[in-house]
Protein backbone atom coordinates (compact mmCIF):
# COMPACT_ATOMS: atom_id res chain seq x y z
CA UNK A 1 0.00 0.00 0.00
CA UNK A 2 1.48 3.69 -1.03
CA UNK A 3 2.61 5.52 1.83
CA UNK A 4 -0.61 8.17 1.15
CA UNK A 5 -3.29 5.30 0.98
CA UNK A 6 -2.00 4.19 4.32
CA UNK A 7 -2.15 7.86 5.90
CA UNK A 8 -5.32 8.84 4.24
CA UNK A 9 -7.15 5.50 5.81
CA UNK A 10 -5.00 5.69 9.20
CA UNK A 11 -6.91 9.22 9.80
CA UNK A 12 -9.93 8.39 8.58
CA UNK A 13 -10.32 5.64 11.00
CA UNK A 14 -9.14 7.59 14.12
CA UNK A 15 -12.17 10.73 12.90
CA UNK A 16 -14.63 7.87 12.48
CA UNK A 17 -13.53 6.62 16.02
CA UNK A 18 -13.64 10.13 17.35
CA UNK A 19 -17.34 10.73 15.80
CA UNK A 20 -18.59 7.89 16.25
CA UNK A 21 -17.72 6.18 19.75
CA UNK A 22 -19.98 7.62 22.74
CA UNK A 23 -17.60 6.33 25.46
CA UNK A 24 -15.70 9.26 27.10
CA UNK A 25 -13.93 8.30 29.69
CA UNK A 26 -12.18 10.06 32.73
CA UNK A 27 -8.76 9.68 33.45
CA UNK A 28 -5.30 11.24 33.95
CA UNK A 29 -4.61 11.69 29.99
CA UNK A 30 -3.02 15.14 28.97
CA UNK A 31 -0.80 17.25 26.67
CA UNK A 32 0.81 19.73 28.07
CA UNK A 33 3.28 22.62 26.06
CA UNK A 34 6.45 23.48 26.73
CA UNK A 35 7.80 27.19 27.05
CA UNK A 36 9.93 28.61 24.27
CA UNK A 37 12.77 31.17 23.82
CA UNK A 38 14.24 31.51 20.75
CA UNK A 39 16.04 34.44 19.02
CA UNK A 40 14.30 36.97 16.41
CA UNK A 41 13.65 36.17 13.08
CA UNK A 42 14.91 32.69 14.11
CA UNK A 43 13.68 29.02 14.75
CA UNK A 44 12.70 27.09 18.06
CA UNK A 45 11.07 23.35 18.59
CA UNK A 46 7.32 23.39 19.51
CA UNK A 47 7.47 20.32 22.03
CA UNK A 48 4.02 18.65 22.86
CA UNK A 49 4.14 16.17 25.80
CA UNK A 50 1.74 13.20 26.73
CA UNK A 51 0.88 12.16 30.65
CA UNK A 52 -0.60 9.03 30.69
CA UNK A 53 -2.25 6.66 33.22
CA UNK A 54 -4.41 4.46 30.30
CA UNK A 55 -2.66 3.25 27.00
CA UNK A 56 -2.72 5.69 24.75
CA UNK A 57 -2.84 5.00 20.60
CA UNK A 58 -3.34 8.35 19.34
CA UNK A 59 -4.90 11.88 20.11
CA UNK A 60 -5.81 15.23 18.09
CA UNK A 61 -5.39 18.17 19.03
CA UNK A 62 -5.69 22.27 17.84
CA UNK A 63 -2.90 24.51 18.08
CA UNK A 64 -2.71 27.82 17.79
CA UNK A 65 0.00 29.98 17.29
CA UNK A 66 0.68 34.03 17.29
CA UNK A 67 0.45 35.33 13.91
CA UNK A 68 3.86 35.69 12.59
CA UNK A 69 4.72 32.15 13.62
CA UNK A 70 4.68 28.89 11.38
CA UNK A 71 4.91 25.15 12.52
CA UNK A 72 7.02 23.69 9.66
CA UNK A 73 4.96 20.22 8.70
CA UNK A 74 8.12 18.43 7.06
CA UNK A 75 10.05 18.44 10.07
CA UNK A 76 7.55 16.44 12.38
CA UNK A 77 9.02 13.80 14.82
CA UNK A 78 7.23 11.34 16.64
CA UNK A 79 8.30 10.11 20.46
CA UNK A 80 7.70 7.11 22.46
CA UNK A 81 6.51 5.24 19.43
CA UNK A 82 7.93 3.33 16.39
CA UNK A 83 7.34 5.72 13.76
CA UNK A 84 6.52 2.65 11.33
CA UNK A 85 3.17 2.28 13.96
CA UNK A 86 2.19 6.02 14.16
CA UNK A 87 1.52 8.91 11.71
CA UNK A 88 0.67 12.46 11.73
CA UNK A 89 -0.99 15.16 9.96
CA UNK A 90 -1.73 18.34 10.20
CA UNK A 91 -4.21 21.13 8.76
CA UNK A 92 -4.91 24.61 8.72
CA UNK A 93 -8.36 25.15 9.84
CA UNK A 94 -10.53 28.02 9.15
CA UNK A 95 -10.18 29.92 12.66
CA UNK A 96 -6.19 29.57 12.18
CA UNK A 97 -5.16 27.02 14.17
CA UNK A 98 -3.53 23.88 12.94
CA UNK A 99 -5.41 20.75 13.76
CA UNK A 100 -3.05 17.74 14.44
CA UNK A 101 -3.72 14.22 14.47
CA UNK A 102 -1.72 11.16 15.23
CA UNK A 103 -3.03 7.78 15.21
CA UNK A 104 -2.03 4.29 15.07
CA UNK A 105 -3.27 2.19 11.67
CA UNK A 106 -2.53 -1.03 13.62
CA UNK A 107 -4.26 0.53 17.35
CA UNK A 108 -0.25 0.51 18.52
CA UNK A 109 -0.12 2.60 21.88
CA UNK A 110 2.65 5.43 22.89
CA UNK A 111 4.94 3.90 25.19
CA UNK A 112 5.82 4.53 28.93
CA UNK A 113 3.52 7.61 30.77
CA UNK A 114 5.14 10.16 30.11
CA UNK A 115 7.39 12.71 27.92
CA UNK A 116 7.41 13.96 24.30
CA UNK A 117 5.52 12.64 21.31
CA UNK A 118 5.71 15.47 18.71
CA UNK A 119 8.64 17.51 18.19
CA UNK A 120 8.55 20.08 14.92
CA UNK A 121 10.29 23.47 14.28
CA UNK A 122 8.98 26.56 14.17
CA UNK A 123 9.68 29.99 12.17
CA UNK A 124 9.06 33.22 14.04
CA UNK A 125 8.82 36.69 11.83
CA UNK A 126 7.64 37.63 15.27
CA UNK A 127 9.21 40.90 16.83
CA UNK A 128 10.83 40.82 20.69
CA UNK A 129 8.11 40.22 22.93
CA UNK A 130 6.57 37.57 24.86
CA UNK A 131 3.34 35.65 23.19
CA UNK A 132 1.13 32.46 23.72
CA UNK A 133 0.43 29.56 21.94
CA UNK A 134 -2.36 27.31 23.26
CA UNK A 135 -3.48 23.59 22.27
CA UNK A 136 -6.99 23.54 22.78
CA UNK A 137 -10.01 20.74 21.71
CA UNK A 138 -7.82 17.92 22.93
CA UNK A 139 -9.08 14.26 22.78
CA UNK A 140 -7.13 10.77 23.35
CA UNK A 141 -7.98 7.46 22.44
CA UNK A 142 -7.42 4.00 23.84
CA UNK A 143 -7.03 1.17 21.89
CA UNK A 144 -11.20 0.84 22.62
CA UNK A 145 -11.67 3.85 21.51
CA UNK A 146 -12.58 5.13 24.84
CA UNK A 147 -12.14 8.93 24.44
CA UNK A 148 -10.34 11.00 26.91
CA UNK A 149 -10.31 14.72 26.96
CA UNK A 150 -7.72 17.24 28.28
CA UNK A 151 -8.22 20.91 29.55
CA UNK A 152 -7.15 23.52 27.05
CA UNK A 153 -2.95 24.11 27.74
CA UNK A 154 -0.81 27.31 26.94
CA UNK A 155 2.94 28.30 27.20
CA UNK A 156 4.95 31.29 26.47
CA UNK A 157 7.23 32.05 23.65
CA UNK A 158 9.67 34.89 24.02
CA UNK A 159 11.11 36.57 21.47
CA UNK A 160 14.86 37.82 22.24
CA UNK A 161 17.31 39.97 20.66
CA UNK A 162 20.04 37.60 19.25
CA UNK A 163 22.84 39.60 21.31
CA UNK A 164 20.86 38.89 24.66
CA UNK A 165 20.59 34.96 24.03
CA UNK A 166 23.24 32.84 25.70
Amino acid sequence: MKRGKFYIIMITAFAMALLFHSNEAVASNSLSLQDITMQKGGTAFLSIQMTNDDPITGFQCDLYLPKGMTLENNSILLGRTDTSKHGVTTHKMEDGCIRIVCASATNATFSGNNGEVLLSRLNSTLGIGQYEMTLKNIVLTDPDANRFTSDDVSAAIVIMDSNKLE
